[in-house]
């Protein structure tokens, strides 16, 4: 139209937000005798402007055992407790990953975990 220059073109997508942070970054259980659990506590940070969805928490090795967070929305700024569970079924030093699936660009973020067992 020659007298409405303007043209009104209504857009609509889903953006990717920033990385979740972790406290700690990564995690030392320690050491356990072997069957023996050891629990110990792991941070997610919200670090965005916005809520973040937390879809699912696991573990690359069944010695390492998360629990919380999952299928769980947290508020812009504000944390949630993961919960790990290491029961070591071997002598030696453990290695495993958490992987956190999410909203977040880069998703799954991933967090190292170490434990030993004696």
């Amino acid at each position: 139209n020659a007298t409405n220059p303007h043209i009104s073109i209504p857009v609509s997508g889903i953006g990717k937000q920033g990385k979740i942070g972790f406290s700690p970054a990564s995690l030392n259980l320690g050491r356990s005798m072997v069957g023996q659990p050891v629990v110990r506590t792991l941070n997610l940070v919200n670090r965005n402007p916005v809520p973040m969805m937390i879809d699912m928490i696991t573990s690359n090795n069944p010695q390492f055992v998360p629990s919380g967070c999952a299928d769980t929305s947290i508020p812009a700024g504000m944390s949630c407790p993961v919960t790990l569970t290491f029961t070591p079924s071997t002598m030696g030093r453990q290695m495993g990953k958490l992987m956190i699936e999410d909203d977040a660009a880069g998703s799954p973020q991933t967090v190292n975990m170490i434990g030993t067992g004696r």
